[in-house]
């Protein structure tokens, strides 16, 4: 999966100077979408822990869900079959990638 991102202060994150944790958390009161809190997308740099990825349209439907598999003995702190990278590509600009599944 290719997220693209514009500056890249959104990928500044410091859980410190969070007033509530980003992240899916149970009664999280904030939003967790990428458009309403981008720093999200500073947090998945730091942790490996993606759960599930909801794909969502322009209106927040939700267009396609996805579960993500861990290892039994990975889960829940840090996912190994979880990689993030960091690129600039011509089409989208700027972006993070994440891959996960086996190398």
């Amino acid at each position: 999966m290719i997220i693209s991102y514009e500056e890249d202060d959104e990928l500044n994150y410091d859980s410190d100077e969070c007033d509530e944790p980003l992240g899916m958390f149970l009664d999280n009161p904030t939003s967790n979408s990428v458009e309403d809190r981008p720093h999200v997308l500073g947090r998945i740099l730091d942790f490996n822990d993606i759960t599930h990825i909801d794909l969502m349209n322009a209106e927040k439907e939700s267009l396609l869900y996805v579960s993500v598999p861990f290892r039994d003995d990975s889960f829940p702190d840090s996912n190994d079959l979880m990689a993030v990278n960091i690129r600039e590509l011509p089409v989208y600009g700027k972006s993070i990638d994440i891959i996960i599944g086996e190398e």
